[in-house]
């Protein structure tokens, strides 16, 4: 398993309730946590995006120990000789808060979860943060670096766009 990993520090403060993150990844093995993308100070001021030791997909943020965003699917995802299309699309200021976070996988909305915590309306989240380290293939904390291989990694700010705004997948071959 590799344990190499882009980092950008961010120099000026962003958006921190509009964005959006999107990553085209392909796995290499099953059955261990491969970290996405994430920002991290410590176990308790983290914000990360993996594929979980059980195979599905995460989103999880915590601020001060307290979980504040909290996404888990009942999907899982296995297949290590295909592409997969992952967006999170985050905008807190929206009143509904089943409308602050989606996810989509290969151009389709997850729906179906087993942890989905929204954030709370115009909540700052850590991401577009002056001074914070984004990682690229790893989660924080020298673990769960991502084992397999990335492109087209891209991160709006103060946008929430959805999944046609970085491509299309294919419907017969994915």
């Amino acid at each position: 398993m590799s344990n190499t990993y882009l980092t950008r520090t961010s120099s000026s403060t962003g958006n921190r309730k509009t964005w959006t993150l999107s990553a085209w990844v392909k796995r290499s093995d099953v059955g261990t946590k491969h970290g996405i993308f994430g920002t991290y100070t410590d176990a308790n001021n983290r914000l990360d995006f993996a594929i979980d030791s059980a195979d599905k997909l995460t989103m999880k943020e915590k601020s001060g120990g307290s979980t504040v965003i909290d996404f888990t699917t009942t999907q899982k995802f296995r297949d290590v000789n295909g592409w997969y299309h992952f967006v999170f699309k985050v905008d807190t200021t929206q009143s509904g808060s089943g409308d602050r976070v989606k996810i989509y996988v290969n151009g389709s909305e997850i729906t179906s979860w087993v942890d989905s915590t929204q954030p709370s309306q115009n909540y700052d989240t850590f991401m577009n943060v002056s001074g914070r380290s984004y990682l690229i293939g790893q989660t924080g904390g020298n673990t769960n670096y991502w084992n397999g291989s990335m492109t087209h990694v891209h991160l709006t700010d103060g946008y929430a766009y959805t999944p046609s705004s970085f491509g299309s997948t294919d419907a017969t071959t994915g």
